[in-house]
């Protein structure tokens, strides 16, 4: 179960392959509250086609796998470092990403 919690090595060539937010991401802005929160919900939307699951430790990502959607919503590489700090909140923001994910949505 651990697998699910974190991200792989990923080099920068790969990263423009794998984690670049689509216009229906890039709604995250309007979903989430809080720079932390919009940044770390953009990786983990990023992830999901990439990894097939969106990994729950996603202020342990690889900083070439934030670059990209950070630099799309214009925010700050390092304000992942804000990003839920507590399990629940973890948690909870993980519900919320999957739902937001939903085929209804696009």
């Amino acid at each position: 179960m651990t697998q699910f919690r974190g991200f792989p090595e990923i080099t920068r060539a790969a990263s423009s392959r794998h984690v670049t937010p689509t216009g229906a991401d890039e709604g995250v802005k309007r979903q989430f509250s809080g720079a932390a929160t919009i940044l770390g919900a953009a990786v983990q939307l990023c992830a999901l086609p990439w990894l097939g699951f969106a990994p729950a430790e996603v202020r342990a990502a690889p900083e070439v796998a934030v670059a990209r959607p950070a630099n799309r919503l214009e925010l700050p590489v390092d304000e992942l470092a804000g990003h839920a700090i507590r399990e629940q909140t973890r948690t909870d923001h993980l519900r919320e990403i999957l739902y937001y994910r939903r085929p209804a949505h696009h």
